[in-house]
């Protein structure tokens, strides 16, 4: 319910809501592709880690080191890795989504529509999001089925047990 004793019209409600909305849902097409990356990360690891040490498999090693290189690029602009503990965002520079949640944030208090200059932070934002996500989907659609068939290429077993050193 409005506050009876603010002067914001229903249209100033529905500027906020909008604007907060498409903030939070930005975000959680951030968060959903860091987990995916986390996802991918984890599984190129584990294959790292089961590759026979022959040198035909080189080239492949070398393709993920960098792919991983390549994701960890769009992960670390997205989002502060760093973080640990409640101290270390005064450590560490805040990321992308820490600064779309700190513009929603400030734009969802009080009943106003956002100003001027919070949607041109959030347009600004987005843009420099959507190009990570883009080059996520990239990473996606382009260079994950390119290892994929340099793995059959190669004839690399998938499952296995792992020899000890």
């Amino acid at each position: 319910m409005p506050d009876p004793r603010a002067s914001a019209r229903p249209e100033d409600f529905a500027a906020q809501f909008a604007f907060v909305k498409s903030c939070a849902d930005k975000l959680s097409e951030i968060h959903t592709t860091i987990e995916q990356i986390r996802q991918v990360r984890d599984q190129l690891k584990s294959l790292e880690e089961r590759l026979p040490k022959e040198e035909r498999l080189q080239v492949l090693r070398d393709t993920i080191k960098v792919l991983k290189e390549a994701m960890t690029k769009v992960e670390e602009t997205l989002y502060q890795t760093k973080n640990r503990s409640s101290q270390d965002p005064l450590n560490f520079p805040v990321r992308l989504n820490d600064q779309l949640g700190h513009v929603m944030e400030i734009a969802a208090q009080g009943d106003f529509p956002p100003t001027t200059q919070a949607v041109a932070v959030r347009d600004l934002l987005f843009e420099r999001i959507d190009a990570q996500l883009e080059r996520w989907r990239a990473i996606q659609t382009n260079r994950l089925p390119n290892l994929n068939r340099q793995i059959r290429q190669l004839e690399v077993d998938i499952i296995g047990v792992k020899a000890k050193n």
